[in-house]
């Protein structure tokens, strides 16, 4: 026993040998860089680890000798993608992660200003609305565009709209600015059954937006019709042979805001009525959690649809008592109230589904910010367009008013917590942008539910101009309309009179054909104060006019964005 226990001696595995031996299981002397039992076979020597290719379903080549793969053989099959096209896709990746769950009152002073489309760049002087300075060591030269064979003038206004239509589509200059990325990027994507319409509406609301801004206008605005043509000839292919889809929202919104950059009064809310009925159509599918595209289309639908309603006389609403108030479409356009200041006897089915789905879109990330507006003061508004339409069959209820002022109270605490905090370039159009927004609410709230005289709203009034000024001395971009219209038509005094229409030239200088209806709506409602303070021997301050009967007289509409 004892001689068979000499037999076996004590060995120390070490697993630091070369590949070759350890494979064979001989000894090793482990010389660099190649051992000698390799040298004297010949062999190849390697001390590196073993890589091993794990297939899709999880398995991997198994030999008894390991296969070294080059390069070459390892991509084999795999289409090299060009340099210019990895260096777009890093940038991306660099601006995304910057950007990743930053909120609006958020100083992005160390975010990169370059953009993965070459149309994106910026060739010339940054202007001086542009709140982030572009890196000179950016210089993207991959075409996105290249696959497409577009034309010259295709070209041209696929930059415009990237430079300058997408940028005022928002108040201010943002990183997360859906209408400079997602917009763009899904008028490009072949993969997608809505880029064809989608980039030719593009097309249409850039080149109406250049005939408001250069001298050849009936040209533009015959360009900008053959491209609306276009992507309406082939949005209806696609309701028609294929299943609907959230990116066929995209379309029809964007053809609106083509709409309202035309200068057209009414056409807009067509294509809002559409937008709702082909929402309820695919909202089953909870499109909104899978394509941040859908997100915010969608969020950008209920805003619009909130803003037209607040445009709109108590008689120009459908509201059946029992139910609750809807608008002309038929679909409730409005925001959830989980709060109570509310209430109907019954509420129908379609009403229900309505509003769970509008809550789930509306309790997404910083709803309300392309507005330059928050989810809070949206819901106040949207309260007040609601209560306007109840009280058509329900009469005044106190205790709902002191709900909503406190609620209106309460968003005016937290602008103020937030003054403290607001330092960089970005925080600071946010702030402006919101603090209009809530002194025009509270105008908005005294108008319609006790007619208060544009005196009695002096100080709002002037509260909400500070704001614009703030925002326009600044340069931080194209201030929303809501908030100053809501102002400007109320304003009696020279000193805000001229408040407004400093306001009205900066907001007249960005080429929305829209806006030149809201200027004259704003004068006639100034005309008519004066005369009936000349007629009646009164001060204009003392004269409430609602502009509401303006636009309704004159058979038009005009959308406050």
């Amino acid at each position: 026993m004892q001689n068979r226990q000499c037999l076996y001696r004590q060995r120390d595995r070490t697993f630091t040998g070369c590949r070759n031996c350890r494979q064979r299981k001989v000894k090793c002397d482990e010389k660099q860089p190649r051992c000698s039992t390799c040298v004297h076979k010949s062999l190849l020597c390697d001390y590196t680890a073993t890589l091993v290719w794990v297939k899709d379903d999880g398995s991997h080549d198994v030999s008894f000798w390991r296969r070294y793969r080059s390069c070459e053989e390892t991509w084999k099959g795999i289409p090299v993608l060009d340099l210019k096209l990895v260096d777009c896709l890093i940038s991306q990746c660099d601006l995304d992660q910057a950007v990743k769950s930053e909120g609006v009152f958020h100083v992005f002073s160390q975010t990169p200003a370059y953009n993965p489309f070459t149309a994106f760049r910026v060739d010339g002087p940054v202007s001086g609305n542009a709140l982030l300075p572009l890196s000179p060591l950016r210089r993207l030269d991959y075409d996105p565009l290249s696959w497409m064979s577009p034309t010259r003038e295709e070209r041209l206004l696929f930059d415009h709209y990237v430079k300058h239509v997408a940028v005022i589509m928002m108040p201010f200059e943002h990183p997360r600015n859906p209408w400079k990325s997602l917009y763009p990027a899904g008028a490009i994507d072949h993969t997608l059954k809505t880029q064809k319409p989608l980039f030719n509406a593009l097309l249409a609301q850039a080149a109406f937006n250049m005939a408001h801004l250069t001298v050849s206008r009936n040209k533009s605005m015959e360009v900008a019709s053959k491209y609306y043509g276009s992507s309406i000839m082939q949005l209806r292919e696609i309701l028609m042979n294929s299943e609907l889809c959230a990116n066929t929202l995209t379309v029809v919104l964007t053809l609106m805001m083509a709409e309202v950059y035309s200068g057209q009064s009414r056409s807009w809310r067509h294509h809002l009525q559409g937008a709702w009925g082909l929402f309820r159509n695919f909202r089953a599918q909870i499109p909104w959690i899978d394509s941040e595209l859908a997100c915010v289309s969608l969020q950008s639908l209920f805003i619009i649809s909130l803003v037209g309603d607040t445009s709109r006389l108590d008689d120009d609403l459908v509201a059946d008592k029992g139910e609750l108030a809807q608008s002309e479409s038929g679909y409730t356009t409005s925001l959830p109230h989980n709060n109570g200041i509310i209430e109907a006897d019954t509420e129908s089915s379609a009403t229900l589904q309505d509003q769970e789905s509008v809550s789930m879109i509306t309790s997404t990330l910083d709803f309300g910010f392309t507005i330059g507006a928050t989810q809070e003061i949206l819901d106040c508004i949207s309260c007040i367009n609601d209560m306007n339409r109840v009280n058509k069959w329900s009469g005044l209820n106190v205790n709902n008013y002191r709900t909503l002022l406190g609620r209106l109270d309460a968003c005016r605490a937290s602008l103020a917590d937030k003054s403290s905090r607001v330092g960089g370039v970005l925080d600071k159009a946010a702030y402006y942008q919101l603090g209009a927004f809530v002194a025009a609410t509270y105008i908005y709230f005294y108008r319609s539910f006790f007619d208060l005289s544009p005196m009695e709203l002096h100080t709002y009034i002037v509260e909400t101009f500070s704001y614009v000024n703030f925002f326009i001395s600044g340069n931080y971009g194209n201030f929303s309309l809501w908030p100053a219209f809501i102002a400007a038509v109320e304003a009696y005094s020279d000193e805000t009179m001229s408040m407004a229409r400093e306001w009205l030239d900066t907001a007249m200088s960005f080429g929305l054909g829209s806006r030149v209806l809201v200027r004259k709506v704003i004068e006639e409602t100034w005309r008519r104060r004066d005369i009936i303070s000349r007629e009646i021997g009164i001060d204009k301050g003392l004269v409430a006019v609602d502009w509401r009967r303006v636009i309704k007289d004159w058979d038009v509409d005009v959308l406050l964005v």
